[in-house]
Order: C-alpha cells, then structure tokens, then sequence
C-alpha cells in the first residue's frame, strides 16, 4: 500500500502540498478503494474534468510509478521462499485491485505467477472473490485461513 500510496501523492504533488496531503490521508483510510474510483474523485478535488484522455493520463503514469516500484523492491524476507516450498500443498491465491495486464506483468517479472491457482483482479471485491473460491472448492472453507492463503494488494 506504501508503494500506491506514493504513486498518488507523487501524481497530485503539482497541485501542492496540501492537496497531496489530502490525497494521502484519503487513501490511508480508504487503502482498498481502486485507482478507477479513486482517480476521478481526486481529479474533482484539483477542480479537474475527469474525460477519458485525462483518466487514461493518470491511469498510465499511476501505473507506470507502481510497476516500477514494485519490480524494485526487495522481497519480504521468508516470503519467496515460502511460496516456492508450500504451492503445491497449498491454495495461493492473488487478490488485487491491479489491472490484469499490470499484474500478469508483475508477478510474471517475479516470478511468482505459476505460484497462484487462480488470480483475481479489479474487477472484483476481495471478499466476494474469497467467497466464491470457497463455494467452487477452489479453497475448502476449512483452509481460509490468513496462514493459508497469501493475499498480495
């Protein structure tokens, strides 16, 4: 969330620093709010017109910072390693509100994608996401467990 966190700020920074407080204190209460909510409403609180080619703007660059800084950044210590030993005796499934091509892209460059047994993106809400993997015996109820299944946002 750190990495979104400063895409935002870093994307509302020239319309001051106040306003990019507001933005940061925004998405600190709302962390799992996606960038298709959140960008127009803080396109409204520049006093911007949200058109297709200004959201598309945002979009891009938004993406581009977070792609960046995630491939960037070091691995959780234990958590690669984890992964690798326990896929095959457990359910990981990848849960985010990133696009699909930016996550295929991400977990691609890490490594990770063939980790997951299904991976879930944007367009829907986590929970209901968890819950339909239950109901589909993807995960046995018995396993949802924070120990048992990674979710990565």
């Amino acid at each position: 969330m750190k990495v979104k966190l400063e895409a935002f700020t870093a994307l509302f920074e020239p319309y001051g620093s106040a306003f990019a407080d507001k933005i940061r204190k925004h998405h600190e209460a709302n962390g799992g709010i996606s960038r298709i909510e959140k960008i127009p409403l803080y396109l409204e609180w520049a006093g911007l017109q949200t058109t297709a080619s200004s959201f598309d703007s945002f979009c891009a660059k938004f993406s581009t910072l977070v792609f960046h800084a995630v491939i960037d950044a070091p691995w959780v210590p234990g958590v690669k390693e984890y992964f690798l030993a326990h896929y095959q005796q457990q359910v990981f499934i990848l849960v985010s509100a990133t696009p699909s091509d930016e996550i295929v892209e991400i977990s691609g460059a890490s490594g990770i994608f063939r980790l997951f047994k299904r991976v879930y993106v944007h367009l829907h809400r986590k929970t209901t996401i968890l819950r339909r993997s239950c109901r589909s015996r993807v995960v046995p109820r018995v396993e949802l467990r924070r120990s048992e299944i990674w979710i990565l946002t």
